[in-house]
Protein backbone atom coordinates (compact mmCIF):
# COMPACT_ATOMS: atom_id res chain seq x y z
CA UNK A 1 0.00 0.00 0.00
CA UNK A 2 1.04 3.79 -0.43
CA UNK A 3 0.25 7.11 1.49
CA UNK A 4 -3.19 7.64 -0.27
CA UNK A 5 -3.73 4.11 -1.41
CA UNK A 6 -6.99 2.38 -0.50
CA UNK A 7 -7.53 1.21 3.03
CA UNK A 8 -9.57 -1.55 4.76
CA UNK A 9 -11.52 -1.54 7.82
CA UNK A 10 -10.17 -3.85 9.85
CA UNK A 11 -13.78 -4.93 10.60
CA UNK A 12 -16.17 -5.08 13.15
CA UNK A 13 -14.81 -8.54 14.98
CA UNK A 14 -11.69 -6.96 15.81
CA UNK A 15 -13.70 -4.50 17.61
CA UNK A 16 -14.75 -6.86 20.16
CA UNK A 17 -11.36 -7.87 21.45
CA UNK A 18 -11.06 -4.69 22.82
CA UNK A 19 -14.22 -5.13 25.01
CA UNK A 20 -11.75 -8.20 26.85
CA UNK A 21 -14.39 -10.40 29.02
CA UNK A 22 -17.23 -7.78 28.93
CA UNK A 23 -18.92 -9.39 25.65
CA UNK A 24 -18.74 -12.80 25.40
CA UNK A 25 -18.14 -14.28 21.60
CA UNK A 26 -20.05 -17.59 21.96
CA UNK A 27 -23.15 -17.75 24.00
CA UNK A 28 -22.56 -20.99 27.07
CA UNK A 29 -24.58 -22.99 25.89
CA UNK A 30 -22.97 -23.31 22.14
CA UNK A 31 -24.04 -21.32 19.19
CA UNK A 32 -26.62 -24.06 17.72
CA UNK A 33 -29.88 -24.18 19.15
CA UNK A 34 -33.34 -26.08 18.46
CA UNK A 35 -35.45 -25.29 15.36
CA UNK A 36 -38.86 -23.99 15.00
CA UNK A 37 -41.73 -25.85 15.69
CA UNK A 38 -42.51 -26.31 12.27
CA UNK A 39 -39.28 -26.94 11.11
CA UNK A 40 -37.04 -29.19 13.45
CA UNK A 41 -34.71 -29.91 11.12
CA UNK A 42 -33.77 -26.20 10.57
CA UNK A 43 -31.33 -25.24 13.41
CA UNK A 44 -31.05 -21.69 15.04
CA UNK A 45 -27.94 -19.79 15.23
CA UNK A 46 -27.20 -17.62 18.12
CA UNK A 47 -30.97 -17.52 18.50
CA UNK A 48 -31.94 -16.84 15.25
CA UNK A 49 -33.84 -18.71 12.78
CA UNK A 50 -33.37 -18.45 9.23
CA UNK A 51 -35.70 -16.64 6.80
CA UNK A 52 -36.61 -19.63 5.33
CA UNK A 53 -38.51 -20.70 7.86
CA UNK A 54 -41.05 -17.81 8.32
CA UNK A 55 -43.66 -18.92 5.48
CA UNK A 56 -43.72 -22.25 7.69
CA UNK A 57 -44.28 -20.67 10.75
CA UNK A 58 -46.74 -18.03 9.54
CA UNK A 59 -48.62 -21.40 7.78
CA UNK A 60 -48.41 -23.12 11.54
CA UNK A 61 -50.17 -20.22 13.46
CA UNK A 62 -47.05 -19.79 15.37
CA UNK A 63 -46.20 -16.07 14.54
CA UNK A 64 -49.76 -14.24 14.15
CA UNK A 65 -47.82 -10.67 13.70
CA UNK A 66 -44.68 -9.21 12.08
CA UNK A 67 -43.51 -5.54 12.07
CA UNK A 68 -41.58 -4.55 9.15
CA UNK A 69 -39.40 -1.56 8.85
CA UNK A 70 -38.29 -0.81 5.53
CA UNK A 71 -38.25 -3.42 3.27
CA UNK A 72 -40.31 -6.01 1.13
CA UNK A 73 -40.86 -9.39 2.62
CA UNK A 74 -42.21 -10.85 -0.77
CA UNK A 75 -39.07 -9.93 -2.91
CA UNK A 76 -36.29 -10.11 0.24
CA UNK A 77 -36.96 -13.82 1.34
CA UNK A 78 -36.58 -17.45 -0.42
CA UNK A 79 -40.26 -19.00 -0.96
CA UNK A 80 -42.09 -16.10 -2.51
CA UNK A 81 -44.89 -17.79 -3.62
CA UNK A 82 -45.82 -19.07 0.31
CA UNK A 83 -45.76 -15.61 1.40
CA UNK A 84 -48.02 -14.37 -0.44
Amino acid sequence: NRPGGTWFHPGFAYQLEVFGDLLPITPIEGSFGPGPRSRPEAQAFINEWPCAVLPDEIAAGNIRALINVGGSLVTCMPETGTLI
